[in-house]
């Protein structure tokens, strides 16, 4: 295996057996990015200004333009997208009230990516040889049609469901 591929396995041992484990850092303390945002800042870190495309504010997923094409491809396969990630963490901690949140998620969950952090799409489909309308059936293809009805070759694609609202 490559250097690259190497860093996704764990290291092997010579001589003896070590039990080596993984650890999410929010196994010791809640994970709040708005705060590490905050944190961040005050140390040179750069927000992006406005909130990031198909997100909720303007910190995370700031250093790869194909992020947006991903964030919209989980909305296409699984019915929601990053800003319901963000938002559900902010639910759970009592920073915002889910109803509030779902009149958000409604606003950014699914847009359709023609800019990420600003840059058009076609500038960012252009380092991977793909125009726009590969990209259309690209969509077309990972939509979850138990989700979706429609297709994006003419952009039609509509949500079968709305966000469901429950008490706060």
């Amino acid at each position: 295996m490559g250097p690259i591929g190497d860093a996704y396995h764990y290291p092997k041992m010579r001589g003896r057996s070590r039990l080596v484990q993984g650890i999410f850092l929010g196994q010791f303390f809640p994970w709040n990015g708005s705060e590490n945002a905050i944190h961040a800042m005050q140390h040179g870190f750069e927000i992006f200004g406005s909130d990031v495309e198909g997100s909720f504010g303007g910190y995370e997923n700031l250093d790869n333009l194909q992020t947006g094409i991903h964030d919209y491809f989980k909305y296409l396969k699984f019915g929601f997208g990053r800003a319901t990630d963000i938002l559900s963490n902010m639910v759970r901690r009592g920073i915002i009230a889910r109803s509030d949140a779902a009149m958000i998620v409604r606003n950014k969950d699914g847009a359709f990516p023609w800019t990420y952090l600003g840059v058009p799409l076609s500038d960012i489909l252009r380092p991977i040889n793909v125009d726009a309308s590969e990209f259309l059936e690209i969509c077309d293809t990972f939509t979850n049609r138990a989700l979706f009805a429609g297709s994006h070759s003419d952009m039609t694609i509509k949500p079968l469901f709305d966000v469901v609202q429950g008490e706060d």
